[in-house]
């Protein structure tokens, strides 16, 4: 099959470059051409010139990352905007402060998009804003002044934290916009005497930490005041784990004992019931008596449940696991301290390994095809080591994976309409779409029944991920990527026919097209808010979609011939 495939995007692939290209020299002539001089990036403008930069975007996620819920930001050097409106999620107001009228034009027009984002002219010299927090990114390499004089400007009006970024050690001559030039740590250690400082190094290809790189490109710092010591309060749990349960009993033993034997405990438990009717909840009050209950009448699907959980949830961090699962004793540690150190990772998802057979690979990590087929990354593999670089993924598996809340609150969670199966895929679509990034983090470990409460109504699962798969790919896939990709895409439903006359489930076929195109108004609607949220290009989800049709291609031919569930 791959040898087709790569026949057909070479047919394709021609005609869609000229278009491109015709495309970038269009909004060249009679585009914001002004805006594109090197020293901005902007998804709306870039996107229409074919330009793709991740650094910026991936600075202003670290940014929202250290800042959490506070009060006024201020964002020097805003340039045309779109950095406001992610850090106007952890705040109440914030100004966005630049210099050229043009870029603060385009600002009010593209993402002025509430009463709490105000954006004003002015210089770091001439500021008046007082906030609690000054984000100052890639600006002070562009001042004449002194950088020690500028930076104390800066602090006469910050109430708690300062974040900077700067080019780091760069040589006279590399950028002709920049007036400092081998700017390092050494230059910054003034802030010491009045806050604390922390450094922080980021990558060529974006990522940022602790740790500097061989080929560090930015010099990232946080300054925080030193306030006086208050009254000591009980701290909130650091992760919150939510378990969603429907007639789990057979498994929560089990999964609760491997949550004992953790290493890391600084963690809650919220168990959310979806109406079972075993003895479930007498087996999470004999073994965790402390844990959170949300009990449901009904079974209301994975989607509401875990919604439920993480709104409950007080940790920084939100692990979702299955119940029928069983962690290794260091899994929660090696997760916690791999958001810790790598704060541009939104999500991270561990090795899952099958129950029955732990040398098999459950799941690395989810992936979504060119095909709009969802499928589990090394699947049925045998565990040779194959699998233990930490890499960025198209998606985690909720049925193990950590968040941190801010991000599920940013995307609002799991999509409610979707019940169960693929709503985790939709979200990392969501997350990626708007910058967050998943990573696979091999040295944490799951051992995964897979299926465990789901096999008993295989004809609804078989429903379920037909139609979920359709709203999947009608919610998320960017209109540049939908048309060229069609014939892929009707192949992959054709795959669904396939798999329907095999196992004798073409009545539910025809049941998830017809909610398919029932739904269709809703949809619409959804689509257009979830694709104007959009912060990256669509060759950016171009590159983190699998070009492999996922699913052997004899299994399908021997569909259209024999039948058998």
């Amino acid at each position: 099959m791959t040898s087709y495939g790569k026949k057909i995007f070479k047919l394709l692939r021609r005609p869609w470059r000229v278009f491109h290209l015709a495309r970038i020299r269009f909004f060249h002539w009679f585009g914001d051409s002004t805006l594109n001089d090197g020293e901005r990036f902007d998804p709306i403008i870039h996107r229409r010139f074919g330009v793709t930069e991740t650094s910026s975007l991936a600075r202003y996620r670290f940014a929202q990352s250290v800042i959490g819920a506070t009060g006024e930001i201020l964002d020097i050097a805003c340039g045309t905007g779109y950095g406001t409106l992610l850090l106007a999620d952890n705040c109440q107001r914030i100004s966005g402060v630049d210099t050229e009228a043009a870029a603060l034009d385009f600002a009010r027009r593209h993402y002025q998009r509430s009463a709490k984002i105000n954006f004003y002219q002015g210089t770091v010299a001439d500021n008046r804003i007082t906030a609690d927090v000054i984000v100052c990114l890639e600006t002070l390499e562009h001042l004449d002044e002194d950088l020690e004089t500028a930076v104390n400007g800066l602090l006469e009006h910050c109430r708690e934290k300062l974040i900077v970024s700067v080019p780091y050690q760069e040589e006279p001559g590399h950028n002709k916009h920049h007036r400092k030039f081998r700017l390092s740590e050494a230059d910054f250690r003034f802030l010491e005497r009045s806050g604390r400082l922390n450094f922080y190094y980021q990558s060529p290809d974006g990522r940022i930490s602790p740790d500097k790189y061989p080929e560090t490109e930015t010099l990232l710092l946080v300054w925080e005041r030193i306030r006086p010591a208050k009254e000591p309060v009980t701290p909130a749990p650091k992760i919150s784990v939510v378990i969603p349960n429907w007639n789990g009993e057979r498994f929560l033993d089990t999964c609760l004992a491997s949550l004992q034997s953790q290493s890391y405990q600084d963690f809650e438990l919220i168990i959310v019931d979806n109406g079972s009717q075993d003895d479930s909840l007498s087996i999470v009050n004999h073994l965790y008596p402390d844990a959170q209950i949300i009990r449901n009448e009904d079974n209301l699907g994975f989607s509401r449940a875990v919604n439920q959980g993480w709104e409950r949830a007080a940790g920084l961090y939100v692990f979702l696991l299955n119940n029928d699962t069983e962690l290794t004793p260091d899994c929660l540690e090696k997760l916690n301290d791999f958001l810790d150190r790598q704060p541009q990772a939104a999500v991270a998802a561990p090795k899952m390994l099958y129950f029955a057979d732990r040398r098999l690979i459950n799941d690395a990590g989810d992936r979504l095809s060119i095909y709009g087929l969802a499928s589990k990354r090394g699947q049925g593999e045998i565990d040779r080591g194959q699998y233990e670089v930490i890499e960025r993924i198209f998606g985690a598996c909720a049925g193990g994976a950590i968040y941190r809340k801010e991000v599920l609150e940013r995307l609002q969670g799991f999509a409610a309409n979707f019940f169960a199966y693929l709503e985790d895929v939709d979200l990392s679509f969501r997350a990626n779409l708007i910058g967050y990034q998943t990573y696979f983090v091999p040295a944490a470990r799951l051992y995964h029944v897979d299926g465990g409460t789901s096999r008993q109504r295989q004809n609804q699962t078989y429903f379920l991920m037909v139609r979920n798969g359709l709203y999947l790919i009608f919610r998320n896939y960017p209109l540049a990527l939908l048309i060229p990709l069609l014939p892929c895409l009707l192949l992959g439903q054709l795959r669904n026919f396939f798999s329907s006359r095999r196992h004798h489930y073409r009545a539910e076929l025809v049941q998830a097209y017809r909610e398919f195109w029932q739904a269709l108004p809703r949809l619409i609607e959804e689509r257009r808010t979830i694709q104007a949220a959009r912060l990256i290009s669509a060759y950016e989800i171009w590159k983190l979609l699998d070009k492999k049709y996922p699913f052997p291609i004899k299994r399908h031919i021997y569909g259209l011939f024999f039948h058998h569930r």
